[in-house]
């Protein structure tokens, strides 16, 4: 959960030179050990309005499902902060001075998106903002969802998404298609009110 495929290849690459093997494992050790390790962050999000956006959440969902629908993809997971706050036009507290909060989501071919979050970061303003195309799921349904993807294509980018998530999905019987998150691109081209 902590290492992205890319920065795992470099590790493996590494190790193979010193005869050194790399080994998965299922928790963080350092959790064992930090007692006094703090919550999770766990602000609330709040609805970026289109007054800022310039582009509704539903047309950038349209937009970026038709590139994996393009792509013979059936859904990405999507787990950079910025990319999720882009696409859903909603902002969060979650990291200081950076408006974004720390969710997943998944974007399928259709535009239909579920975001994973806490249920102490969403409120009935929220949940008007997102409308009917997106579910919201607790955080903790998020390994539930990803062994649902098994027989269906799924994008993961190789340099953000934590290897955990690829693993998830093969063994749910899912194929795994190694892209660029689509979000990356589409948030680098600035509309008129951006």
């Amino acid at each position: 959960w902590l290492h992205p495929r890319a920065e795992v290849e470099r590790f493996e690459t590494a190790l193979k030179q010193s005869g050194g093997e790399l080994t998965p494992l299922d928790r963080n050790l350092i959790d064992d050990v930090w007692d006094d390790q703090p919550p999770p962050p766990c602000a609330a999000i709040k609805p970026h309005t289109e007054a800022f956006a310039g582009e509704a959440s539903l047309s950038k969902r349209g937009r970026l499902g038709e590139d994996l629908r393009a792509a013979n993809v059936d859904a990405t997971v999507l787990t950079l902060p910025d990319s999720i706050a882009w696409l859903l036009n909603i902002r969060g507290g979650d990291i200081p001075r950076n408006p974004v909060p720390l969710v997943f989501a998944i974007l399928r071919a259709d535009g239909a998106t579920t975001l994973f979050a806490q249920d102490e970061q969403i409120d009935q303003a929220l949940r008007d903002h997102l409308g009917r195309d997106v579910a919201i799921l607790p955080k903790d349904q998020l390994t539930r969802a990803l062994s649902a993807l098994g027989g269906q294509r799924v994008a993961l980018d190789p340099a953000s998404c934590p290897i955990a998530i690829a693993t998830l999905i093969g063994a749910a019987g899912g194929e795994v298609v190694w892209r660029t998150d689509p979000c990356i691109l589409a948030k680098a081209r600035k509309n008129e009110v951006e």
